[in-house]
Formats: structure tokens, sequence, C-alpha cells
């Protein structure tokens, strides 16, 4: 049979989920098992050991799927029972929302005090398109109805904490006198109940608030009850989960119009007038004559069918039914006036009464058992047909099957025209055991156990418990507290010892036999837990927009359509000839990309290919492995047709491949004519298949819910690992068969090794998380695949207007992969730089150490590396990436950047003399005033290093003038920083004097007057001269007073003598010191080198108020008269007089006397009081002394511990 359809399995909602709410109903008396506020774990959070608890906890008794009328969002919502049949969960499914639309991403978990019957679910949706209605029916024979606003699955916190708001049991006295069956709810105010006795009961309401009337359907008579009694010697009662159901308890109901339908366990159809309660028919339900005494039943565990098909008129409609007998059929009926009140204008009728509708039979040879577990018929908008959807059931397995079909034409179609559906797949071999193997064992089967979708958390760790307590093993309270991937290793292992042949050999070759098998026994442990996960439950469909469900024990499975290469790579040969015929009628919007001529010698070599590499003995699966990683990762000069060469070679494939192989790969191919028919037509079709896709341009106004993410993803995972399979197979046909003249080898091993190439980055993007913030708004990280990340998105699903969605779900899958693999608006072999980027974005410098092997090798992946090592701290191999790609990208100016928030000034200076010197050679500047921001980062960066003198060579480079001496002053306040600095005062003034100022006057006279700016400021002299102490203030003074010395200006070096003799004067210690030893220091320091000046320049100018005794010596010079700017009254002037050598010499001379009459016991008390300064002493501290070398060429500054600066 054709197969077009494939299906991708997802979990709807994890039971640990972030975004889940419990809630407990209580039950209709108000009482609870557990109390509300109760500290015991939750249900889900409890723990399963073993199989069975594992499947009560974990595993969906019943489950399906709510469509509501409603076209807007939310309109889909899963629901299940699992946790003992007491938990209800029901959460959004829809695969899209508009983006106004607020995401309704809660799950809401109902535990019910007592277990939920197996068809005791039923759902309907509200008029005001606002809330749903759920009715639930326990055991213990309750029925509750919980309105649902659509809110609660928005915000958890609009779900008021009084349940009894929205949640109501409802009362009927005929509760306690029969067991209820069945639900079936057609709108808030009519729901229907079916009882164990083959009663049904019309409960009835005007209003969502008012009191419920019963109407009971029992066509129980005083004959019939006499005929009851008689008959049930042959219809005897059915047991059912602990119930005796009677032969006719309805199995299945549907309302139309006036009408109710009903299918009975005993095979009739039976009809219902609903408001005088009258069995208007009733026949068998495939419309045959049978026996009363025929002993047919329907098994009611199976679920029943009967549907309406939507798009009939009220006049005539069409009622489908359907029985399992004879392989399954199903029979179409033509109902009239079924909305007339009047029963007797109500007529029923068979619409093919010659015709047998035969389901088709997913076991042809009847060697397994198989049940019907889903039917639906659906009105396709596109195609203008009906489709039937058939979902079969053999313990945790299944098929699906459809067909397009119109009524003028039914009986041809519906023997001819049946498709399949791809199941997915329910196991996958574990790795096998290879003693060549690079691999550790352990880290094998962690990467297999834990690949994504693969196995639930919850399975493992179920499988985990059960395995320790096998071995009556259990992990330390610490260890229990690891990660997942830490307690499976640390569990198996522990299981293993290593031993030895005698005290000097170890056995480690045993060693990883047995850790193989310790691994192998918990896989196959894990394996009988995952299986009952894919057991089918329900299938559903949205007549709407196309969307084909199949909810499972664990899963949900969505269906779709094949992609061109899956239709080739999952037909036979004899399939493909029928497909043009059915894809045109089918698939009227879609275009196959290969007519039947190519597609027949494709798909042979396709399968003989995957046929041929699957085959491989598993020492040669390991070795083709890693032969072909050095290949892909591994830069080589070698010609192509020698790369092949080695690699056959290397994996000796000669001696390599079985003969049964061999033999089976040749019987393969010879329906095209054998290994020689292989041409470049073929290979070049299928690689056309693999990578050739149209992305969709349209902006569509749709976002992906967190359904729709989780389900493209999936998707998209399971089409990278099958184009890789594909891609290897065919890779290891042509190594294999290399030497046919007419099949350009060379060209396809290296575009497959290219494909390869990127998918085997795609995978490790899909196999490898980030944790992300939770949308719920709890604040929980959730874990997320990097590729799922990125690619969130950026690719929007289309509407489904035009195309129904397994179309839509196809090409928004191949979109994905489009976009993944860079092949869509990024240069070549580009985007996986563009990966590189966003984990270093994220800040995960691990995982983008592991993805270099990705990197093509372009300047700006060579520019990226750099940026990783910068990010590791490697400054120096950053350096020389950054190095090699600036030959192609122009980023010098970058570069110094990245450095610089690095703090690795170093390698910043360097890059920007390589940018400077790159400038030299060419005409002009990349960008405006770029030299001068380089410049200026060269600067920074040297100044950051303490290498004051390239600093100032760059600082002299400046061509902005005012910027120029901000950057001198930045320059010296470095240098004086006593914070920064390695040197002392002395070291200092040596580093000034050696940068290179004589040359640039400008710059020189602007590092004076800085400094004399900051000597004005300075109010004391500092101790400790020539240390160099962070907590001790820099003498401005000294340092200034040294450089006017180097430079030989000699009256600036009295002016800032004088400062300091200002300085002197006021402290403390002078006026407290007898012998005024720091007094007379400043002032033979002075006249010294006053005495270097000129006869006519040998003065200064002074304030007479700031130093009264000077200038009582200059009373006879000439007095200049200013404002003084710091008076209030602008009227005074002060007087500035001239000091001379001389009046310097009487000072010294009377500070001499004053020491001298001090020293004789002398004293004029009253006398010298009022020369003094009447400020208060400041702290004492003792000063420096610089010292004038004369006696060589150039001068040389010399300080030295003393109170004054002294000519030698």
């Amino acid at each position: 049979m054709l197969n077009l359809y494939k299906e991708t399995a997802i979990e709807v909602k994890s039971t640990t989920s972030p975004s889940r709410t419990d809630i407990q109903i209580p039950r209709a008396n108000g009482s609870y098992d557990r109390s509300k506020f109760s500290k015991k774990p939750e249900r889900h959070d409890r723990l399963a050991v073993d199989e069975k608890s594992y499947a009560a906890e974990y595993l969906a008794a019943s489950s399906s799927v709510f469509i509501r009328r409603e076209s807007s969002y939310p309109g889909s919502f899963a629901w299940r029972v699992v946790s003992q049949q007491r938990v209800l969960e029901i959460s959004n499914v829809d695969f899209a929302r508009n983006d106004k639309d607020r995401e309704a991403d809660r799950t809401l978990a109902f535990e019910f005090q007592d277990q939920i019957s197996p068809r005791g679910v039923s759902i309907c949706d509200s008029s005001t398109g606002s809330e749903f209605h759920i009715f639930v029916l326990t055991q213990e024979n309750e029925v509750f109805e919980l309105r649902l606003q659509i809110k609660f699955f928005q915000d958890a916190k609009s779900i008021p904490p009084d349940t009894s708001s929205w949640c109501t049991p409802i009362r009927a006295s005929s509760l306690s006198i029969d067991r209820a069956f069945q639900l079936h709810v057609d709108n808030p105010h009519d729901l229907f109940v079916s009882f164990a006795s083959g009663k049904v009961q019309h409960w009835k309401r005007d209003g969502t608030d008012s009191q419920w009337t019963h109407i009971n359907y029992d066509d129980k008579t005083w004959g019939a009850a006499l005929f009851s009694i008689v008959s049930r010697k042959v219809h005897a009662d059915i047991d059912f989960e602990g119930m005796r159901l009677a032969h006719n308890t309805t199995h299945a109901m549907i309302r139309s119009g006036q009408y109710l339908f009903t299918a009975c366990l005993n095979h009739t159809l039976r009809v219902w007038h609903l408001d005088s309660g009258r069995l208007v028919d009733s026949r068998d339900l495939l419309d045959q004559a049978r026996d009363p005494h025929d002993n047919v039943q329907l098994n009611p565990a199976e679920p029943g069918y009967i549907q309406f098909l939507e798009g009939t008129n009220k006049q005539e409609r069409i009622l489908l039914t359907c029985s399992p007998l004879n392989g399954g059929q199903i029979k179409l009926w033509r109902v009239k006036n079924a909305f007339a009140d009047e029963a007797e204008l109500f007529s029923i009728e068979d619409m093919a009464p010659n015709s047998v509708l035969s389901l088709p039979d997913p076991d042809p040879s009847g060697s397994s058992v198989w049940s019907l577990t889903g039917l639906r018929l659906i009105f396709d908008k596109h195609t203008k047909d009906w489709q039937a959807w058939v979902l079969w059931r053999n313990h945790n397995y299944h098929k699906v099957y459809t067909l397009n079909f119109s009524f003028t034409d039914i009986s041809s179609q519906w023997s001819k025209e049946w498709v399949s559906v791809s199941a997915v797949s329910t196991k996958s071999p574990g790795p096998d055991f290879v003693p060549t193997d690079a691999h550790d064992v352990s880290s094998k089967w962690l990467d297999y156990l834990l690949f994504p979708r693969r196995y639930s958390s919850a399975a493992i760790e179920t499988a985990l418990a059960q395995y320790s307590t096998a071995l009556d093993t259990r992990l330390s309270a610490s260890d229990r507290r690891k990660s997942l991937r830490e307690r499976l290793a640390l569990l198996i292992g522990s299981q293993v010892k290593l031993r030895s042949y005698d005290e000097s050999t170890m056995d480690y070759d045993r060693y990883a036999v047995d850790t193989d098998q310790q691994w192998r026994q918990f896989w196959r442990i894990l394996e009988n837990l995952n299986e009952g996960r894919y057991a089918p439950l329900a299938l559903a469909l949205d007549a709407s927009s196309g969307m084909v469900m199949i909810t499972m024990a664990d899963l949900c499975c969505v269906v779709r359509e094949c992609n061109n290469l899956e239709l080739l790579d999952t037909n036979e040969v004899a399939d493909i000839e029928l497909m043009p015929q059915i894809v045109r009628s089918r698939w009227p919007y879609r275009r196959l990309l290969f007519n039947i001529q190519e597609a027949v010698p494709a798909v042979v070599v396709l399968s003989a290919a995957q046929k041929f590499f699957s085959s491989f003995p598993p020492d040669l699966a390991v070795n083709f492995g890693q032969t072909l990683d050095e290949d892909l990762y591994t830069k080589s000069d070698l010609p192509t047709s020698d790369r092949i060469v080695n690699f056959f070679d290397e994996i000796d494939f000669a001696n390599a491949v079985p003969d049964d192989v061999e033999k089976e790969l040749n019987k393969n191919l010879s329906e095209i004519g054998g290994a020689e028919a292989i041409s470049n037509d073929i290979y070049a079709l299928l690689l056309k298949l693999i990578v050739e896709h149209k992305v969709t341009r349209t902006k569509p106004h749709h976002t992906k819910t967190e359904f729709g993410l989780d389900l493209t993803f999936a998707a998209l995972l399971k089409e990278i690992v099958a184009t890789r399979q594909a891609l290897l197979s065919l890779l290891a046909v042509v190594i294999f068969l290399d030497g046919n003249e007419q099949f350009n080898t060379c060209r396809f091993f290296d575009e497959l090794v290219l494909r390869l190439r990127t998918q085997e980055r795609n995978l490790w993007l899909a196999t490898h998380y980030r944790s992300k913030k939770s949308t719920s708004g709890d604040n929980k990280a959730a874990p997320m695949s990097i590729l799922q990340d990125i690619y969130a998105q950026i690719c929007r699903p289309q509407s489904t207007d035009h195309h129904p969605m397994p179309f839509v779900l196809t090409q928004h899958i191949m979109d994905n992969l489009e976009f993944v693999s860079g092949e869509s608006d990024l240069p070549p072999g580009e985007a996986g730089v563009y990966f590189q980027c966003n984990l270093l974005k994220h800040g995960e410098v691990e995982l983008a150490s592991d993805f270099l092997k990705f990197q093509p090798p372009t300047a700006f992946s060579t520019y990226i590396k750099g940026r990783l090592n910068l990010a590791l701290g490697n400054y120096k191999e950053a350096s020389l990436y950054f190095q090699e790609a600036a030959d192609s990208l122009a980023r010098g100016k970058a570069l110094v950047t990245l450095f610089e928030e690095a703090k690795a000034f170093n390698e910043a200076a360097d890059v920007a003399r390589r940018t400077l010197d790159a400038l030299e050679s060419e005409d002009g500047e990349p960008l405006p005033n770029f030299r001068q921001s380089v410049l200026l980062r060269l600067f920074n960066s040297e100044l950051k290093c303490a290498r004051f003198e390239q600093a100032c060579d760059a600082l002299v480079r400046f061509s902005d003038l005012v910027l120029q001496r901000t950057s001198a002053t930045d320059l010296v306040n470095t240098m004086l920083d006593s914070a920064s600095s390695l040197s002392d005062s002395l070291g200092v003034v040596k580093q000034i004097q050696d940068l290179p100022l004589s040359t640039h006057p400008n710059l020189a006279n602007h590092v004076d007057h800085h400094l004399a700016s900051l000597a004005k400021k300075q109010t004391s002299i500092p101790s400790a001269g020539g240390l160099w102490l962070s907590n001790t203030p820099t003498d401005y003074l000294s340092i200034l007073h040294a450089l006017r010395l180097f430079k030989k200006d000699y009256r600036g070096a009295v002016s800032v003598l004088f400062d300091r003799l200002r300085l002197i004067q006021k402290s403390g210690r002078a006026r407290s010191d007898p012998k005024a030893t720091s007094l007379r220091h400043a002032l033979l320091a002075i006249i010294n080198t006053m005495t270097c000046v000129k006869e006519d320049e040998a003065y200064i100018v002074t304030d007479s108020a700031e130093n009264p005794r000077l200038a009582s010596h200059a009373k006879g010079l000439k007095r200049l008269h200013e404002p003084d700017s710091d008076d209030q009254d602008p009227r005074r002037k002060r007087t500035r007089v001239v000091v001379t050598l001389d009046d310097f010499r009487r000072e010294y001379q009377r500070v001499l006397d004053r020491c001298s009459r001090i020293e004789r016991g002398d004293f004029e008390y009253g006398h010298e009081s009022e020369d003094e300064s009447d400020e208060e002493p400041e702290k004492s501290y003792q000063g420096s002394k610089l010292v004038i070398d004369r006696s060589k060429k150039d001068e040389t500054l010399r300080l030295t511990n003393g109170d004054a600066m002294q000519l030698s």
C-alpha cells in the first residue's frame, strides 16, 4: 500500500512541567482523601518503582483531543486520565496562534478523590466561546461538571481557589439506583447518560445554573420486560470494569436535531425521539437480518463509532456506523427530517445496500489480532472530497490508513485508493559493543539513553529505581541530588569492578565487557517501560484545519505529509507507480520533484544503500564513523580521489564487508541492472530531494505555541537524523563501489561529505541544551535545545486557509531545516559561524569550544575563534587569530575594544599598533577620524600597561589638539597616581624626564601648567619623601621643582620653592622648631637657586599679605596694586611687592639671628609674635631635599631625606 504520511510523536506535557497547576476536586459531599493543605507529595511527584506503578502513575488509561467549535485560539485541548485514573490532565495543543493572542500554556490537573470511569469524560463547548464544560463520571457513580474558562489556561492566578464556583456535582436519583456506564454531552444544557441496565437518560436544563430534569429512554415495557427475562439465557450480561452490562447497553451515541442515535453492545442501531422518549427505529448496525438468538456483541473495552458527517444539510444528513465484524465494516445511512418534531416524518435508509465498505486490513495474514481504535470521516475543503481515517491497534503498536472518496464513486475508490501512514518507531537498537571503539562504553550508553525524545525522564527514573531494587543498591543522600546523567553513571558503574590477571596486570577489556552488560541490562528494563508509552488510545481530527492526531498512553502523534525524499524512502517500487494518480487527486496543491521514470531507480538505489549500511558489522560501523569524522573535521590538501582511497584502505573495506552483505547489495541493485547502472543522474536526483527546498517567503501573522514549538523541533530532529542516515548510506555505496567509470565518484563524495558535515552540525545543535526561563511565570529554568532556542520563532507557520495542516507541517519543518542548514540567506559555509556567535553571546564557552570542529576555514570564522579564545582568557592565541583574520576583515578598532573589555590591554595595544601600521600603507582612512580613534585606544592601552613612553609616543601623534591636551593630563595623573605606579617619587620624576616632550613645546608647557595647578592645590609638605605610599599625599611641589631645574627654568623653580616656603611658614612644625631647620633650608634653597638667574631677573613678585616679613624687607621696592577678587569690598586693593635675592638673604639672616638669640636665652617677649602666622599649626612632617650636581655637564637631580631643596 502506498505510504503518503508520517507521524511525529511528542509528549503533550510532562507531569513535572513548571506550567502545571494541580487542583483537588472534592467528592459530592465535600470530603477529601487528603487535605488540601497536606504536606504529602502530590501524585505526580511520587516516583514509580516498577512497571506496574509506572503504568498506573504515568500512562493514561484514556485520552483524546477536544476540538472546540469556535475557530479562535485556543481551539484544541488534549486530555488524559493518569495517576491511577484519579487525575484528569488537560492542556492546549494548538499548533499556532495569532500574535495578539495570549499563550494558553498551562496544564490543568484535576485530582478526583475516586477513580474516573473508562468512558467517564465528555466535553462540550459553550455558546459564549469564553469557556467550555467537562463532565466527569467516577467509579463511585458521581458526576461532576467543570466549567473551565479559557483564561484558566493562560494564568493560574485567574482560577478561583473555591472550586464550588466552577465545579459542581450533579445529583440525580438514578445514580443511586443504577450504575452509569458512559457520558455524552451535546451542549452544556443536554447531557446523556448510558446506564449498565441498558437505559439511557437525558439530563436537561434551561441554563447553566438551572436544575436538571430527566427523561428516560428505555424500551422495557411489560412485554419487553417479560421477553428480557426469557431471553437472558441467550443474551447474558457482560462483565466490564466491575460492572455487569446488559446486552443492549448503549455503546456510543450522538444527537441530531430532535433525535438521539445510539449504537448498542448487541450490535443494533437505535433512534430515540428526544421529547417523547419513544423508540422510532431499531436495526442492525450493518443493516443485516440476524436471528434474535445470535449472540453478536461489541466489546465494551473498545470505543463505539457513530458519527454524523459535517457539511450535509439539515433535511438530509449522513450517519456513519461501524462494526468490527468481518475485519471491520462501516455503514452509511441517509437520515431525513432529523430536525422535524413529528416522528412520522423521520426516516433512515442504507445509502449503499449492495456495497460492503470494509476497512483496510492491517494484517492480511491473520497472524495477529488487531482492534479498531479510531474512525473518523471529515469533509476536505481543499479537495472537495470526503476523507476517511482509520486507526488500528495491536497492543502497543498501531497502523493508520486514510482514503479520499466521493459518494458518486465510493465503491471503486474504497477498494483501491487507501493509503497508509508511516507509524512512529517504538524501538531503536542500542549501541553495539566494539572493543576497538575509542569512545568510553558508559559515555556511549549515556548519550544513547539521554538522546532527546527517546525516553521520558519518568521512564528512566523508574528503570533506575527498578534496577537498584533488583541489585539491592542504593545511592547516598548526596548522590540522589545529582543530575540524572551522574546518577546513572554512578549506579551502573558501582556494579562493575576492575579485575586483574595477576598482581600487576589489570583486565581492562573484561571491565569494558562487564560495563556494557550492566548497561544493557538497564536498557532492557527501560525498553519494557517505554513500550507502554506508545499504546494508542484515540484518533482525533480537526475538520477545519485538517489536523490529524493520535493520542497515546504517554504521547501524542501528529500526522503530516511525506516530503519528496520520504515518498521514495518509505515506499516500494511497486507502489511508486500508483503515486502520481493518487497524489494528484489527494494533493492538488502539491507538485512532485520527480517523475516515475526517475523515481524507480532512485528508490532502488536508496533502499539498497540503506540496507547495505545497516548490515555493517559493529566493528566496521565504528571504524567507518571514526574515519569519516577524521575526514569531516580535518582539513586535508589531498585530492578527492586520494581521500577516497585512503578512506577505503583505512577501514579495510574490501575485507571488512561480509560476503553475504555484498551479495545482498548486488541483489538489491540488480533491479536496475546492477552496480554498473548507478548513474550520475540517480545520485543527482537523490541529492536534489535531500537538499532542495523552496522556503516560504510570505509573512504570516502566526506564532507557534509551546506545543507547536515542541512538535516542530521533534519533527525537525527526526528529519535531521533521517537525512544524515540517508547521506551515510549513499556515501558508503560511493566508497565501496569506487571504480565505476560511468559514475563521477569524486563529485558525489565531495557533495555527500559537505552535506554530512552540515547535518552533523545540525544534530549537535539539536542534542545540546541550554536553560531558558519558563514562559509560565514561575521563574523556573526549563532546558531547551540550542537549535530550538535559536530558531524558535524565526520560521513562522502558514495559515490553513489554503492548505491542510499535514501539508503546512511538512512545509514548515522543511523551512526550518533549510534555515538551520544555512542554505537560504547565508553565504556558503557561514551558518556554523553564526551558531558559534550565538554560543558566545550566551556565555557558553565550553559548548563553543566543542563546536569549533564545525567552523569553516574563512576569515570571519578565524575572527570568531579569536573571540572564543578571548572569552577563555587565552589572549595570546586570540591575538594570533585576530592577526590572521585582519588581512581579510577590517576589524582593528573592534578588536581593540574586545581586548579592552577583557582587560587584556597588552593585546589591545598590540592590535592597535598593527592597525596603525596597516593604515600607513593605505590611502586615506576607512572611516572619518579612524586613525585618531585607534591612536586614542593605543594610548589608553599603553597607559593601562604603565608603558608611559609608548603612551607618549602615541600621544604626540594625535591630530586633535584638545584631545591631546586632555590625554596628556591623564598621562601625568596616571604617572603620579601612587596606587597604580610601581616607582617611588624619584622614579616618577625620572619617568617624566624621559618622556619625549622636548620636541613638542606645546605638550611640555601643558604638562608644566598642569603640574603647577596641582602644586597650587597642595596644602602641606609630605613626610617620607623618598617613599611612594598610597596613603601619602603626593609632593607636587618637589616634582615640579625638579622638572623645572631639569629644563633649567630657574625662575620657575624659584617660584615653586617660594610656594613651598609659604607652606613651611604655615606649618606647626616650623613654628615649634627652635632651630628653624626647615625654614632655613627652604630659604637657603631659594637663595642658591636665585644665584643661577641673571642678576636683573633675580626677583619674584608676591602678595604682601601672604608674607609680611619678606614684604617688610622689600618695602623700598616698587609696590604693585591689584584688585582683591577674594575680598567682599571691591574698593580695597591688595598690594604686591617685588622680592629680590637680597630680601631673601636678609630674611635668612633674620632667621639665623633669631635662632642665635634663642640659643643664648635672649628673649624679647611680645616682639616676635606679631611677625608670626596666626594660623593653627598643621601636622608635622619631614620634607625632601633636592640636590643639584653641577659637576657633570648635564645636571642631575637627587632627592634626599631632608626638609628643604638645596643646591650642591
